[in-house]
Formats: C-alpha cells, sequence, structure tokens
C-alpha cells in the first residue's frame, strides 16, 4: 500500500515553523509496512489544496492531511 502525506498550513512554509507531523507519521507508516511515496507542504489557500489532493489522491491508496499550528480561521483542514 502507498501513502502520501499533506501538512496545510502557510505557517509551515515560512523558516520560523519545521514539520515533525509528517516526519512522525512517516516512521509510523514504514513501520506499519505502507510505503510513503510523497510529503507535500501546502498554503492554506483551498486552489491549491484541492489539487493537492487530487494529485496524492490519484497517486497512492492512503491520503493523510495534518494541519499546521491548530485551529485558526484560516486553517482549512
Amino acid at each position: 500500500m502507498r501513502a502520501e502525506l499533506l501538512a496545510v498550513g502557510s505557517e509551515l512554509l515560512g523558516p520560523l515553523r519545521v514539520d515533525t507531523n509528517t516526519v512522525w507519521i512517516t516512521e509510523q507508516l514504514l513501520d506499519s509496512g505502507i510505503e510513503v511515496v510523497a510529503r507535500t507542504t501546502i498554503a492554506d489557500e483551498q486552489p491549491a489544496l484541492e489539487a493537492a489532493f487530487r494529485v496524492a489522491l490519484a497517486r497512492a491508496e492512503v491520503v493523510i492531511a495534518t494541519g499546521g499550528l491548530g485551529p485558526t480561521a484560516a486553517e482549512l483542514t
């Protein structure tokens, strides 16, 4: 089985934050025998997020989205 991870949050694209969520999730998936084929970081922009989901769903059987810093008005996840 193949998985792709989407890290959603504009703050993750700047230099002040490090995405540790997808690193941890990747480790858990690999330990479970699930191949991770891609990890993508996407800004809080609905068109970009929709496009990323479409690409991910075409590439992998499992798509996991994780948010950025938590619930805010801009947080689409």
